[in-house]
């Protein structure tokens, strides 16, 4: 499901429609749900990953 929102750009409520054509039923409410769980779960990999970057003498950025 996040996979699906941030790698292929798909919006929870079309992925909510393709679940309920698959059988599926289940509310957006609860795909925001699971990707809020899913960046708690991340935060300190994110937080170690900014702090390792940061001891860098230089920070590239490709715009």
């Amino acid at each position: 499901m996040a996979e699906n929102k941030y790698l292929d750009h798909l919006p929870l409520e079309r992925q909510v429609r393709a679940m309920k054509r698959a059988g599926l039923i289940i509310d957006s409410q609860t795909l925001w749900d699971q990707i809020e769980k899913l960046a708690q779960h991340l935060q300190p990999t994110y937080e170690a990953l900014c702090k390792e970057a940061l001891k860098a003498g230089v920070i590239y950025a490709d715009e």
